[in-house]
């Protein structure tokens, strides 16, 4: 799990908007709060939140999103526009890898996709940044557009009960629970064999140079190996590589990369620049050329004790991969 004093950096843009920490001491951030939940449409829809509310009748609401347990909020902006048009929060248990989404939107800019582009982009940043093993969204049963929001990015219906409405005179109201995983995440944005990765911009992060090798057999299979417990996504499928270190050429970091984690051996000529990633994690934004080989000496091994597995080019599609590893599939899938 990521830790959170590294996270001053979650600020974040996608195709239309900007997604900017929620900060208490900021009167903008207030007044847009308490615009956005004087709205029927909004305050009938969330649990927490009475009918009228007023500046300082803002507390219980931010005391909610301050809970002990971890909680990261963010205004959205439409890119270019000073008043914010809506909230999103990831709220829960970073610890066990589960988290609770808040979110509301001004009317206005309802069926425009922004609540869904917004969700998509925290859901990368919980998956891939936070580490976050599940997602979960509830929704008050009468509110089907929420549910039809949760399930068209990706969430699974997995449960029905009641919670109160401070709004609708503290009553009791059917809600639902959907939940995300971080593989069936994976599997969405990979829908209709394209990848639709949302591109989430971090700032402020130190680029990391990375070579990949596609190691191609005679059957055209490629190569992939399993991260092993202990490690960041342990569990995941990726291509053979690693670091380039200070004063190494991409083709001279993977010849050594190869040789210690697979025990195998190459020449430069071997190696044909086929793809290139670029992803940002939580502490860095990683680089990584990715080069198809097809002559080594030796025969792959985990010298780390990794699990190895060949696959072919569509085979790919069914492993869970970390998300920089996934961009690279269509293109192997073309080329291979």
């Amino acid at each position: 799990m990521t830790d959170l004093s590294t996270l001053s950096w979650c600020q974040f843009d996608t195709a239309r908007l900007s997604l900017r920490l929620r900060d208490d001491s900021d009167p903008s951030h207030r007044a847009a709060l308490v615009r956005l939940l004087n709205m029927p449409q909004i305050n009938r829809n969330l649990s927490t939140v009475p009918e009228q509310v007023e500046d300082d009748t803002l507390r219980p609401f931010e005391q909610y999103f301050e809970a002990e347990k971890f909680a990261l909020s963010w205004m959205i902006y439409l890119k270019g526009q000073q008043q914010p048009v809506g909230f999103i929060a990831l709220q829960g248990w970073p610890s066990e890898g589960k988290s609770y989404f808040g979110y509301f939107l001004d009317p206005a800019f309802h069926r425009q996709g922004i609540m869904s582009e917004a969700i998509n982009a925290v859901c990368e940043f919980g998956f891939d940044a936070l580490e976050l093993k599940e997602i979960r969204i509830s929704a008050f049963q009468d509110n089907a557009a929420s549910a039809a929001l949760a399930q068209s990015c990706g969430f699974e219906k997995i449960g029905e009960g009641t919670a109160k409405s401070l709004a609708r005179g503290d009553m009791e109201v059917p809600d639902e629970t959907f939940e995300l995983t971080a593989q069936a995440h994976r599997k969405h944005r990979m829908r209709a064999g394209c990848h639709s990765y949302n591109c989430i911009v971090h700032r402020q992060l130190p680029n990391l140079l990375v070579s990949a090798a596609a190691l191609v057999d005679m059957e055209g299979r490629i190569l992939v190996a399993q991260r092993p417990e202990g490690k960041s996504m342990a569990g995941l499928w990726e291509f053979p590589g690693g670091k380039v270190e200070n004063g190494e050429t991409p083709e001279a970091a993977l010849i050594r990369e190869l040789d210690e984690e697979l025990g195998i051996q190459t020449d430069h000529s071997c190696l044909s620049p086929v793809a290139f990633a670029s992803h940002s994690y939580a502490k860095f934004h990683l680089l990584m050329p990715v080069f198809a080989i097809r002559q080594w000496r030796g025969e792959p091994t985990g010298q780390e004790g990794q699990a190895l597995k060949w696959v072919t080019p569509r085979e790919l599609w069914k492993l869970p991969m970390p998300p920089a590893d996934e961009p690279i599939i269509p293109l192997l899938n073309d080329l291979l």
